[in-house]
């Protein structure tokens, strides 16, 4: 069951990400990504970071344990030229919905099931984007085989 856990995980979160209103609401579906680099991303967009993970193989049990990264960024809401929400902000409320859409969350995987547990956030200013900020969400995942 530790066989191909990176890419199966990374099609789980996508999805999960994709399907939650709650994310939705603040990042269109088509602006969550995987770690494909982005030429000309369309903001606010998510993009995972990086997924790691080690076998899992103990007495009654297989899988795989790892950490999943996932990344928001985020400029200022405008109204016209008026500003209704700053980046920091509009970058914290992102966070928070990805936090609520995968903490906790048991998302299936072929051959077993994926639990996921928020252990950080970061939310600082993206160094590469005046005006922009970057939210960290930190999972610890564990896989378990059927």
């Amino acid at each position: 069951m530790a066989t191909g856990l990176v890419r199966l995980s990374r099609q789980a979160v996508l999805t999960a990400l994709k399907a939650d209103t709650g994310v939705t609401a603040l990042v269109p579906a088509a602006s969550i990504h995987g770690q494909s680099p982005l030429s000309e991303p369309t903001w606010p967009f998510i993009k995972l970071g990086s997924i790691t993970f080690a076998p899992l193989d103990a007495a009654c049990v297989a899988g795989g344990v790892g950490r999943i990264v996932v990344h928001a960024f985020a400029k200022p809401v405008k109204n016209g030229r008026q500003v209704t929400q700053t980046a920091e902000d509009h970058a914290g409320l992102i966070q928070s919905a990805i936090e609520a859409a995968l903490h906790k969350a048991r998302l299936p995987l072929a051959g077993g099931t994926m639990t996921l547990k928020c252990i950080n956030t970061d939310l600082l200013v993206d160094g590469a984007e005046p005006e922009a900020f970057h939210a960290v969400t930190d999972f610890r995942a564990r896989v378990i085989a059927a």
